[in-house]
């Protein structure tokens, strides 16, 4: 599944002018604009496959990890209409998760030689404000997914190779200096995991569970987590690319 906006699908001259501008297109009942949006869904995945994620809108903690099409049935509503409304309600700024992708072409991704493995995932957190959102699991589970399913259970790519597609190979391609390697003049930037017992916990519904079997973690030469416990220590930094 993919995660975004659900103003994905509307049409780019809608989205013109940012989501102020596409709010008051919403507003103003624009019959072309809905029908180009209706037929963008419906021909690309379909309402039972979107899930709400998130909406600022009063009253959208209710509506959160619930498919469109379960809240139009709610409602007495046609799908389409009601994301309509969601948008408006909440500025479109909704988020969803999209259950439209094929197994067979992920495979075929993964198993690329030139294939990095990464996350945009937003920030997740069980407390707090960001704890009412349900975002996509791969904000938790994006690299023990990968090693336990794809490497250690499906065995699409070696251990070694799969472990230089998630440090070595990006920092490269993306100019971090001194990142992705385990060598001297290096920055300690190191994870001790037991292979056979990773597991990727978290859930579409019930994302805010952290992986099982990542016993430390350090950072910057700092234990983050020891003993599969967070230390309190945040030795993060920005990084930008080095010419």
């Amino acid at each position: 599944a993919s995660a975004t906006g659900l103003d994905i699908f509307m049409p780019a001259w809608a989205q013109a002018g940012g989501r102020e501008k596409l709010t008051e297109r919403l507003r103003s009942g624009d019959e072309k604009l809905f029908e180009e949006y209706r037929l963008g869904v419906e021909t690309q995945t379909g309402w039972e496959r979107i899930l709400i994620t998130d909406t600022p809108a009063p009253g959208g903690e209710a509506l959160i990890g619930r498919s469109v099409a379960d809240i139009a049935r709610e409602r007495g509503e046609e799908s389409w209409r009601v994301a309509i409304d969601l948008l408006i309600e909440a500025g479109c700024q909704v988020s969803m998760c999209n259950f439209s992708m094929c197994q067979e072409d992920t495979d075929r991704v993964l198993a690329h030689p030139c294939c990095m493995i990464g996350t945009d995932a937003a920030i997740a957190s069980a407390q707090g404000p960001l704890g009412r959102r349900k975002p996509h699991p791969r904000a938790y589970g994006t690299f023990p997914r990968f090693l336990s399913e794809y490497v250690r259970e499906r065995q699409l790519v070696p251990l070694e190779e799969a472990i230089r597609r998630m440090t070595a190979l990006p920092a490269e391609t993306l100019g971090l200096k001194q990142r992705g390697r385990v060598q001297k003049g290096y920055w300690a930037d190191l994870v001790l995991f037991r292979f056979e017992a990773l597991e990727d916990r978290s859930r579409f519904g019930d994302p805010h569970h952290f992986p099982a079997g990542i016993e430390y973690v350090i950072v910057n030469g700092r234990p983050v987590i020891e003993n599969g416990r967070h230390t309190g220590a945040r030795p993060g930094r920005f990084l930008t690319r080095e010419v």
